[in-house]
């Protein structure tokens, strides 16, 4: 069995749509590298997870880069959230004009043999909060080819296309390739 690290309901949920319902997790207060380096980040927090489990586990965690910052926040987008700046920045983009935005997911594997690391990436537009379900930047972020934000789409048609579908369905292809049963 492997354990999804995390003590965020939303990516359990979503990581349940998209591993299967087999998953479990637990919450752990993991050190966090304060880095741009989103790969970097996971693999600390991956092998501390492993480390304190002894357990195959999973560990992600998310970027989310806008054009007009020269991809702030990025990695730092928990502390982002968290200042409300989401609405804040919203003024200065207008006036620039640059709304282009990347969501991205890294995803962490480790058990006693292995490592993998798998990263998804959307491509989109950071615009007007919007209504709908969802949660973090879900109400900013639309996704290029698209006319509705993630959180306009419900979690249904979001898993479908985002960064962490991405980012899971790379991942489920490398342990299965490495015969790690799901």
């Amino acid at each position: 069995m492997i354990t999804l690290v995390t003590g965020n309901p939303n990516k359990l949920k979503e990581a349940k749509m998209l591993l299967g319902e087999h998953l479990q997790s637990t919450a752990l207060d993991l050190p966090e590298l304060q880095t741009e380096d989103i790969e970097e980040i996971v693999r600390g927090k991956v092998r501390a997870a492993f480390t304190e489990l002894q357990t195959p586990v999973l560990v992600e965690d998310v970027s989310y880069s806008l054009g007009a910052l020269k991809n702030f926040p990025g990695t730092f987008i928990k502390f982002w959230e968290k200042g409300g700046m989401h609405e804040a920045i919203q003024p200065f983009l207008r006036e620039n004009g640059d709304r282009s935005a990347t969501a991205t997911c890294c995803i962490g594997y480790k058990d006693a043999e292995r490592e993998i690391v798998v990263l998804g990436i959307v491509n989109g537009k950071n615009v007007e909060r919007s209504e709908g379900e969802g949660w973090g930047f879900d109400y900013y972020f639309m996704p290029d080819g698209f006319d509705q934000t993630f959180a306009q789409m419900g979690p249904e048609e979001k898993i479908k296309i985002s960064h962490r579908h991405s980012a899971y369905t790379q991942m489920r292809a490398k342990l299965l390739e490495n015969g790690i049963s799901l």
